[in-house]
């Protein structure tokens, strides 16, 4: 009798082990399943404009050459579907492998690249969720790159402004749960930072993943938070926006320090 139990509980142990390996390999199958080739054309630029792979957001009509006028639209690390992006690889312009998988619904992109060659770039297209790095091979080893990350408009915020104030070469942009004033005995806590920008020429773009920025507190909701873009501490040197009310739109602003501010 007991043969007969212990062979049936070996079965069902054998059957549930089965279970969960089909479970698993089913899982797994989903989150790093295999992906249709990425779609990008390799273009020559006229003119040296990066040493080190870097990112151009364009405008759909824009020509490659004319990317040097207008230094702002790099160092953008998220795009919108349907934007072109311009990948200027720069000293890493030997393509040496292409490669891509499905993480859920994110085709992860990942261009390896070597020293050689100049004034390369590749272009893409993306209308679909992307991530898109590069592997840096020289001769210290292999860097993985962040490039950037393409996601839908709608929950992009797009921050463009003017910042004229002298002294000033970035700008900080923060989440807070509620907005109030600074001065120079007050100023903003790096704990509620999101991230640093380079000024150029007096014009900042930043864009911001609103399901990246963290909530600070627990009776906030994300979209009753501000968001606040810092450059001194006078008046006219910040300037607040509420998160709810900035989802899915570009968001102009001018930062200028008023007199006595």
């Amino acid at each position: 009798m007991s043969s007969k139990v212990d062979e049936k509980r070996i079965t069902l142990i054998v059957s549930t082990i089965i279970i969960l390996i089909s479970v698993a390999y089913g899982i797994h199958s989903y989150v790093t399943r295999s992906a249709s080739p990425i779609h990008y054309e390799v273009v020559q630029i006229d003119h040296k404009i990066c040493s080190m792979p870097m990112v151009f957001v364009m405008n759909s009509t824009d020509k490659v050459e004319k990317v040097t006028a207008n230094p702002v639209n790099y160092g953008l690390d998220i795009a919108s579907k349907n934007e072109k992006i311009l990948v200027c690889l720069g000293d890493y312009s030997d393509i040496v492998e292409v490669r891509s998988w499905m993480e859920g619904p994110i085709k992860i992109i990942i261009f390896g690249l070597k020293r050689g060659g100049s004034n390369t770039g590749i272009i893409i297209n993306p209308k679909e969720d992307l991530e898109v790095y590069a592997t840096l091979i020289n001769e210290s080893g292999e860097y993985l790159l962040p490039l950037i990350k393409v996601i839908d408009k709608q929950r992009i915020i797009d921050l463009r402004g003017k910042v004229n104030i002298e002294d000033v070469s970035y700008v900080k942009i923060y989440a807070f749960p509620v907005s109030i004033e600074f001065n120079e005995t007050n100023i903003p806590s790096d704990d509620y930072l999101l991230k640093t920008v380079k000024i150029y020429n007096g014009t900042v773009w930043c864009r911001l993943d609103s399901k990246r920025i963290p909530i600070k507190t627990k009776i906030s909701q994300i979209e009753n938070q501000w968001l606040l873009v810092y450059a001194k501490p006078c008046k006219g040197g910040y300037v607040w926006f509420k998160i709810g009310e900035s989802i899915g739109k570009s968001i102009s602003f001018i930062l200028s320090c008023e007199e006595n501010g």
